[in-house]
Formats: C-alpha cells, sequence, structure tokens
C-alpha cells in the first residue's frame, strides 16, 4: 500500500511540475470524443490461470483547456481465452481520469493520465462476474492529423486494488480523436 501512494504522490508532483511550465497557451474550453482499437492483456505474476491478449474497443469523451483534460473512456474486449481450454473471458469497464497534454511540437504532443477504473470480468463458465476496482495511470504519443482531428498511441496500466485479489491489467489502444483544442491553421 505504501508503494501505491508513494507512487501516486510522485504522479501529483509531476503533473503539477508540468502544469508549473507548461507552454500549452490559453487555448480556452473545448470538447473532444473519439473511438479506438486496442489490445488487452491481464499479467499473472504467480499464474495458476495465463489469459490470452484480448482485442478491445473503446469510446472516449473528454472537456480540455489549457493542455488539462478530464476523460471518460468505456471500453470493452472479445470474448478470449485461457491456459484452461473451458474457460474463456471478456473484459467491460470505463474510466475516468485527469490527463495533461504537452504543447503540440511539429504536430505532434505526448500525455501523461491517471485516474480511476472499473472493470467487470465475465466468465465463460457462467461463473459470477467478477468486479474489480483501481487505478489507472498512462501515456501517449498524439499525432495531428488536421485541424480538429488526432491520432494517439495510449498505452494504460490498470492497478487492480489488492481487496479484488484480481492482477493488474495492461492495455495499448489506437485512438482517434475529434474536436479539441483546434490545431494551428495551416496543418
Amino acid at each position: 500500500m505504501k508503494h501505491k501512494q508513494t507512487s501516486q504522490l510522485i504522479l501529483f508532483a509531476l503533473l503539477i511540475s508540468a502544469s508549473a511550465v507548461s507552454f500549452a497557451g490559453r487555448q480556452g474550453v473545448s470538447f473532444f470524443y473519439g473511438i479506438g482499437l486496442g489490445a488487452a492483456y491481464i499479467d499473472e505474476s504467480a499464474p495458476a490461470l495465463e489469459f490470452d491478449a484480448a482485442a478491445s474497443g473503446e469510446f472516449t469523451v473528454g472537456l480540455e483547456e489549457d493542455g488539462w483534460a478530464v476523460e471518460y473512456s468505456g471500453y470493452q474486449t472479445i470474448e478470449t481465452g485461457t491456459s484452461l481450454s473451458t474457460l474463456d473471458y471478456k473484459l467491460k469497464g470505463s474510466s475516468a481520469s485527469l490527463s495533461y497534454r504537452t504543447v503540440e511540437s511539429g504536430g505532434n504532443y505526448y500525455k501523461i493520465k491517471y485516474g480511476n477504473a472499473d472493470t467487470d470480468v465475465s466468465w465463460s463458465n457462467g461463473a459470477t462476474t467478477t468486479k474489480v476496482n483501481g487505478n489507472v495511470y498512462g501515456l501517449a504519443m498524439g499525432f495531428r492529423l488536421e485541424k480538429e482531428k488526432r491520432m494517439e498511441i495510449e498505452y494504460d496500466f490498470f492497478s487492480a486494488d489488492s481487496a479484488s485479489g484480481f492482477a493488474d491489467t495492461h492495455m495499448v489502444t489506437l485512438r482517434y480523436l475529434f474536436g479539441g483544442t483546434p490545431g494551428r491553421t495551416g496543418l
């Protein structure tokens, strides 16, 4: 638990520091939304059960101002196998997060995020759905495609709370976003 609190404190300090030296400028409040495709992998450190990577899809909405954004994402994976041939699983959940996007340079930018996620793990054998809560930490690189269209490749680490007894999950998503702070004209 102490490691978790320390990492949250360090992340918070980094976000505040990034804000203090921000060059994002006064861009105003804007709304964005997008869709994404990716993969999720459940990481078992002492595997009694090994999970296959699962293809996923997501929908994201958010509000951003001066580089800061509040994002909400809903995601779901397809049913995927495990090391037991008779047991498959599927993830479905949502996350709410605070993110910071750096100023664009040459149409590229970086983003860090921190938030909370709730995930339901459904099992093919009819067992009760497992509900997992935890924190999500993310890093992304974005590319401006047009004035109000962007593409991001994002890595998220979902750290399940210890009470759930569930393993951590890694997610990689390619996201296409519409709206948000417009890029410079001439892109």
